[in-house]
């Protein structure tokens, strides 16, 4: 079939859970979500694909020098903000500076915490020092260095996140709190389209803000919008019998999973945490979760990324095994064990399919159901036997996703051990900058963490969008939010 030619005008429509706290890509609390804005508005010196592989965008090119601590960038010429101001070296700076600002002391600079300094080595080349080598720098600088104007912030100061200027397809036009944001087409957009024609091809789009998935999909079935962001396996066969609509496998998705507290007993026995892993079955669980939209993986990497290994051991459902490593253990009549989980969906149905899994198994396990605060208080003071947790993965690198929640530095040490081996690890792998190098370092890690039962990897839970036949050639970022610059509505 011949390829379908762009069609130019028109206004996406699209609904996200979450509306952004700023339109300032530093002050922004919304994680992936506030990207669904961000993303028209802003771009970075690097592209990220939604696989995460990363490319040019600002910058046309990039090598890291001998010493692997430093980044140069060759920058693209002729780019200007939405408010005029032109894009070189100086300007790009400042989105770094920014970042690295003790005074401005702004929440997602962390983002760049690999980032040491930044400096201007003439109009359009730029370098970016780093702590330390890392290849996973790359990936951090295209997702979370969101170039905006110098001269918008220096005018707008304290208000800039409500009146931002990127070098986007899209500006801001209004801002409706509580209801939508409305962006108009930059006119001055540097990118040409299939057509030869300045992008996007779209005149606009608004972004409304629903939390109620079931209003979401209402509005997305009467066509009163375009594309809606994640739905859940409930919603998957309302959805998939309408014609107008199709179901996209959009970004990131959720891993569920527990952590031992190895800290003190029982599960201070790498037997018993066995025992309990062997009782399980996974599969079972994750179809009745998702809907057989999901995945049972090794770890919680799920089969689309990069450092995904398929050939890493996975415990088989094998009661019968349970039993024994329990009767090694000193448990032949049985295990009283108790699941701390968060009063929230999928994590109660879970918790029950554990139950009576384990059962089999000779594991007795009582349900403690807390609120989000009581749990993290509790996994801080090592007060539970495990609990579950679902994670947001892959991260934008393995570095990002290993390291926040498995390494030295991780927000919360959920198993109750300092393993200064699996940190060593992760940390090492972390500053490799060969590809293929870095993909054997974390298999061992992952290996590593399997071998030593420290933590249940239960499912993977794919993240499912819903978008109008209509919508054509909508790409989505490795956190799935939208990139409209080369979408158009078909008629």
């Amino acid at each position: 079939l011949a390829a379908e030619k762009p069609v130019r005008g028109g206004t996406i429509i699209g609904v996200t859970v979450l509306e952004p706290k700023s339109l300032d890509p530093l002050f922004g609390d919304g994680g992936n979500l506030d990207h669904y804005v961000w993303r028209q508005i802003y771009e970075s010196l690097l592209s990220i694909s939604g696989s995460g592989e990363v490319g040019p965008q600002l910058a046309t090119s990039w090598k890291f020098t001998s010493d692997k601590k430093s980044i140069d960038f060759t920058l693209r010429r002729g780019v200007k903000f939405h408010d005029g101001t032109p894009f070189n070296a100086e300007a790009a700076a400042v989105t770094f500076k920014r970042a690295l600002s003790k005074d401005l002391n702004a929440p997602r600079s962390s983002d760049l915490s690999a980032v040491a300094s930044v400096e201007v080595r003439a109009p359009y080349e730029l370098r970016i020092n780093l702590k330390s080598p890392s290849s996973a720098a790359l990936p951090a600088i295209a997702f979370a260095g969101l170039i905006a104007s110098p001269t918008a912030i220096k005018k707008h100061g304290q208000d800039y996140g409500r009146n931002p200027s990127g070098t986007g397809p899209f500006k801001l036009a209004s801002w409706q709190s509580g209801s939508r944001i409305v962006l108009e087409r930059n006119p001055d957009y540097w990118r040409n389209g299939a057509d030869g024609k300045t992008l996007p091809y779209l005149n606009g789009a608004i972004v409304r803000f629903i939390k109620k998935t079931a209003v979401k999909v209402i509005e997305v079935k009467s066509g009163n919008v375009h594309v809606i962001d994640t739905i859940g396996a409930r919603d998957l066969k309302t959805v998939s019998g309408d014609p107008n609509l199709r179901l996209v496998r959009a970004g990131n998705g959720r891993h569920v999973m527990f952590a031992f507290n190895v800290s003190k007993p029982p599960f201070s026995d790498i037997r018993l945490r066995k025992a309990v892993l062997f009782g399980l079955d996974r599969q079972t669980m994750m179809k009745v979760i998702t809907l057989g939209r999901g995945q049972v993986t090794p770890t919680l990497i799920p089969n689309n990324n990069w450092v995904h290994d398929a050939s890493i051991e996975k415990y088989s459902h094998d009661p019968v095994r349970a039993k024994k490593l329990l009767a090694e253990a000193g448990h032949k009549n049985g295990l009283d064990a108790r699941l701390d989980i968060i009063k929230r969906e999928p994590d109660a149905t879970v918790a029950q399919l554990m139950q009576s899994q384990l059962k089999a198994a000779g594991i007795n396990l009582s349900i403690k159901t807390v609120d989000r605060q009581s749990m993290q208080a509790s996994l801080r003071a090592k007060n539970h036997m495990f609990g579950i947790g679902r994670f947001t993965v892959p991260g934008i690198d393995p570095a990002q996703t290993f390291g926040r929640i498995f390494g030295r530095k991780a927000r919360i040490q959920r198993t109750g051990v300092s393993d200064t081996k699996l940190f060593d690890m992760i940390d090492n792998a972390a500053q490799q900058t060969d590809q293929s190098a870095r993909k054997g370092l974390y298999r061992k890690i992952q290996a590593y963490l399997v071998d030593n039962a420290l933590y249940g990897f239960l499912f993977f839970m794919e993240s499912t969008q819903v978008e109008r036949v209509t919508v054509k050639n909508l790409k989505r970022t490795v956190g799935g939010a939208w990139v409209l610059s080369e979408t158009w509505l078909s008629k």
